[in-house]
């Protein structure tokens, strides 16, 4: 490509859910670091922009095109006959995962002449809407070579993301190719922040533009099939049926099941008929639960090229194959593990061992979002033929008011799924909801299922995710891989013995020593002074979920949640944010997480002197979580602990 990358980008930062890793990594090793010489077009004439500027710029037609060919007919082709069903769809964020930026309704950035910044590598941009189009104006930067501009503008003109935070993607001077915006803006927060920031990764001292990343990998997720993408010296060449995952992503092409319809509608005299016999369409229902899932799982899975030695997944997979035929979907194996040093044959060693960590938890399970498959394959439940996703997911939910589609686009759950009917729908209810097996009040959290056997030991979008490996909780699992358990990320108070003892006394569990500080020291607090970027992340975020504040009380909170608003990484600092101002004393918190490192030290240094002068009683709290009986903290403890920390980087591969 002539249009060159920066040494920075790297397989680290995926964009979004559905990013084959494999395909990145093609890339990454592809691009050039150096800066093409020569003259640089500029995009667009600088006078067409001008503060005055009145004049109207059609959307940049140098983009990524989407158009049905072949058998598959659209969206729009299936909307005749199933209304309902795509009225439903259409309030997904399945929908809107990949978005042209043409009209307002589609976006929620601000564009509204705004500049915005990268405090820690000193960097501005700014973003403005021109005569309805969306501008994103930057000065001089490694990856544009010099043209004697202080400033060039790019037009933005494709959107990733709908749902808690939208991507913006602009043209530039080779076809077709696309480059990143690299801020995001966050939808609940209403506000621009560094596109970095919203991966748990570690801190960056650049930034890129990740030019034809789209092209060449978000294409594959993002879209709907038939999908194309072809690179050139000239850029690229991409098109898709459709942008975002719409109805031929699951059911299979349509022109077939349309042209079967019609010949039994010309036949009975009724048009449309009910599908029979030997219709091409695709039901998820209508099929095993294997295949089924097989059909989330080629986007919602770590998967890898079948053949040894190339990187680049250009998967063929169409609804109701076998998935494993087209892609090898990563499992915590020998075999797997073997497969994938083969296929990444260009990394070393240490290199796939980060990815491995960067993407499972030392026992297989899987801690990152967006990879739901990957779990779901290790769950006896599944493994036994029964459970599948859509067990507890619905793509087409029967209630179709207004709000009760919002309500059900967040996570696309079936009715009584956040319960736990999601369990007794196989599970005999009178035997698992007793106290006898819960060991908690009927009406409790603590009795809640998935509250004991689905965690949020799972992480993305700055946030924690419930694990999709349904399994019981075990003190020695989390000595041993460094997973949270369910009891602990609720008991936030608890030392991880006090776990073992009690999964002793109720299930049996062979009684052993946790040793050391996990004797006595809440496990919580462990994991957000001693534990990794990831650990510290998931307790940054429970310090907020609103069973773990009821069980532990939150009077001891603040001094660990001012230790992570100092962490190093930006999501950790993000998810502490809104744990600290759940806090009443804190609610009022002027605390940028990615703002200027002085200014946070001086918010956090307050947060600490309210601390000290709070009149809240502390005087009851158990010794594990280091205050002393009289309120105050133990500080040399929690030095000698900070000092374990575990810098190991991280880069979570969402």
């Amino acid at each position: 490509m002539n249009f060159a990358d920066s040494k920075h980008r790297t397989f680290l930062i995926p964009l979004f859910m559905g990013v084959a890793l494999a395909a990145v990594i093609a890339f990454v090793f592809r691009a050039s670091d150096s800066v093409p010489t020569g003259s640089y077009p500029a995009p667009f004439d600088q006078r067409e922009f001008s503060e005055t500027s009145s004049s109207s710029i059609r959307l940049a037609p140098n983009r990524p095109m989407a158009k049905p060919t072949g058998d598959y007919i659209g969206s729009t082709g299936c909307s005749g006959c199933h209304a309902g069903e795509h009225r439903t769809w259409h309030a997904s964020y399945h929908r809107t995962m990949t978005q042209v930026a043409s009209t307002a309704d589609r976006l929620f950035g601000d564009f509204n002449d705004v500049t915005v910044t990268n405090h820690a590598i000193g960097r501005s941009y700014r973003l403005a809407n021109r005569d309805s189009q969306l501008l994103f104006f930057t000065g001089n930067h490694p990856q544009i070579p010099p043209s004697g501009a202080e400033e060039h503008a790019f037009q933005v003109v494709m959107t990733t993301g709908s749902h808690h935070m939208q991507a913006y993607w602009f043209a530039t001077p080779q076809n077709q190719s696309l480059g990143l915006v690299p801020f995001v803006y966050l939808r609940e927060d209403k506000r621009w922040v560094p596109r970095n920031a919203v991966f748990l990764t570690q801190p960056f001292d650049s930034d890129s533009f990740e030019f034809g990343r789209w092209n060449d990998t978000c294409i594959g997720c993002h879209t709907t099939p038939e999908r194309y993408t072809k690179e050139s010296a000239n850029g690229f060449e991409s098109r898709a049926t459709e942008f975002g995952i719409s109805c031929e992503a699951c059911h299979g092409p349509g022109k077939r099941h349309v042209d079967y319809q019609q010949a039994i509608g010309n036949r009975s005299g009724t048009s449309p008929a009910i599908a029979t016999g030997n219709d091409p369409i695709v039901n998820p229902k209508s099929i095993s639960a294997s295949k089924s899932s097989q059909i989330c799982g080629s986007c919602h899975s770590i998967s890898f090229s079948l053949k040894p030695g190339n990187s680049v997944i250009h998967s063929r997979f169409l609804p109701g194959e076998e998935l494993s035929n087209h892609v090898h979907v990563a499992r915590g194996t020998v075999d797997s593990a073997r497969h994938q040093r083969a296929v990444l044959s260009s990394l070393s060693p240490e290199d796939i061992a980060a990815d491995t960590q960067n993407r499972f938890w030392p026992d297989g399970h899987v801690r990152v979002s967006g990879r739901e498959y990957n779990g779901l394959l290790e769950t006896p439940c599944h493994q036994r033929g029964k459970l599948s996703c859509i067990s507890c997911h619905t793509l087409h939910p029967s209630k179709q008011n207004q709000q009760a589609l919002v309500e059900w686009a967040d996570d696309q759950l079936r009715s009584g799924m956040r319960k736990d009917a999601a369990c007794t729908q196989c599970h005999e209810a009178g035997k698992y909801a007793d106290i006898k097996h819960t060991h908690h009040q009927s009406d409790s959290t603590g009795s809640e299922c998935l509250n004991c056997h689905m965690p949020h030991t799972t992480y993305g979008l700055l946030k924690a995710i419930r694990s999709h490996t349904i399994d019981s909780p075990n003190a020695l699992t989390s000595t041993q891989t460094g997973r949270p358990n369910a009891c602990n990320l609720c008991h936030l108070d608890r030392s991880l013995s006090w776990t073992a003892e009690h999964l002793t006394d109720w299930f049996g569990q062979p009684r052993h020593q946790v040793g050391g500080d996990w004797n006595n020291v809440s496990a919580a607090v462990l994991w957000s002074l001693t534990g990794d970027a990831a650990q510290r992340a998931l307790i940054a975020w429970h310090f907020n979920w609103e069973p773990a504040r009821a069980i532990s009380g939150t009077n001891w909170f603040a001094p660990y949640l001012a230790i992570l608003a100092g962490d190093d990484y930006d999501a950790v600092r993000f998810m502490t944010t809104r744990s600290l101002r759940r806090l009443p004393e804190y609610a009022g918190l002027n605390f940028d997480f990615v703002g200027p490192a002085p200014d946070r030290k001086h918010v956090i240094e307050a947060i600490m002197k309210r601390w000290s002068q709070s009149k809240i009683n502390r005087k009851k709290l158990p010794a594990s979580v280091l205050i002393d009986s009289g309120g105050e903290i133990r500080d040399l403890e929690i030095k000698r602990l900070l000092e374990k920390r575990d810098l190991r980087p991280v880069g979570l591969l969402e």
